[in-house]
């Protein structure tokens, strides 16, 4: 690469996306790297917090761009929750918005696009790598030293950066508040369990695009049998209330391969402070993290 390169980094307010920026300003320093957020309007408040953190730690401006939607009235303006292929409020919050931004402001192959994804991830860079090309790519997490989101964790410890909330509470990411159309049952039901009030919003939302579209369309789904029908969060609460934990523990869907706590007995109140790590909850007590 040219040594005038730009390598702009996308940002999402998550863990393996702050070792990415770490990782690009230790080897290109600050006058060849930029660091862009998209903001879906519905994230979790402690995500600002640590993007203002990420500012200060690294004496750089990340630059924060919106669409003006949320994910639910992008699901009405495009008439559907999903896609088979790729959730709409994704789609259009953050890949196009971000592609729409740099599109105009460089000359195509004059920069690199940066992303967090990580050498656990390797279908999903296989598939962004070519769905960018011939856009020059960069996924510095799939390099030696390899890490994991503990081991970035443990860092943010050391350089005095609280770890973002949603982590503390057992969650996989730190996008769309905790919610996502792409997540399965056991993360509908970690999210239920752990922040009731969100999952009341996002269960709210539902209904309203189901009585607009007036179809049976639903985030969740659920197999019987073999064959795989429509569950509305409405539905998926209440069978929660009424005690049944039948559901599939393991399904978190497309927010997370990996889930960092078990579902297993989830509606423990004792289990739930449980999931905090005891350096987070340390935090959290003394109200360093909203």
């Amino acid at each position: 690469m040219s040594d005038t390169q730009i390598y702009i980094v996308n940002v999402s307010g998550g863990l393996t996306s702050f070792e990415a920026l770490r990782r690009t300003l230790e080897r290109y320093g600050k006058e060849r790297t930029r660091a862009i957020f998209a903001d879906t309007l519905i994230e979790d408040e402690d995500l600002y917090r640590f993007l203002d953190d990420q500012e200060r730690y690294f004496g750089i401006t990340i630059e924060r761009v919106a669409d003006g939607r949320t994910p639910w009235q992008v699901m009405h303006d495009e008439r559907c929750i999903t896609m088979q292929s790729a959730a709409p409020c994704s789609k259009i919050l953050k890949r196009k918005l971000i592609d729409k931004v740099l599109n105009e402001r460089y000359a195509p192959v004059t920069y690199t696009r940066v992303f967090g994804m990580d050498w656990t991830e390797m279908h999903r860079v296989d598939r962004l790598t070519a769905s960018l090309a011939p856009q020059p790519v960069w996924f510095p997490l799939c390099e030696k030293p390899y890490v994991q989101k503990c081991d970035i964790a443990e860092y943010l410890e050391k350089i005095g950066i609280a770890v973002p909330r949603l982590y503390t509470l057992g969650f996989s990411h730190n996008n769309c508040g905790g919610g996502c159309v792409k997540a399965g049952m056991a993360h509908w039901a970690h999210l239920y369990y752990t922040l009731p009030d969100r999952y009341a919003v996002w269960e709210t939302k539902e209904e309203e695009i189901r009585t607009y579209l007036e179809k049976n369309v639903t985030i969740l789904r659920e197999r019987v049998n073999g064959v795989a029908y429509p569950l509305s969060l409405h539905d998926f609460r209440l069978r929660l209330e009424a005690g049944d934990t039948s559901y599939d523990k393991n399904d978190w869907g497309g927010c997370g391969c990996f889930a960092p706590t078990s579902q297993d007995g989830l509606w423990d109140t004792s289990t739930l402070q449980s999931l905090i790590v005891p350096t987070a909850k340390k935090k959290v007590e003394s109200g360093r993290v909203a």
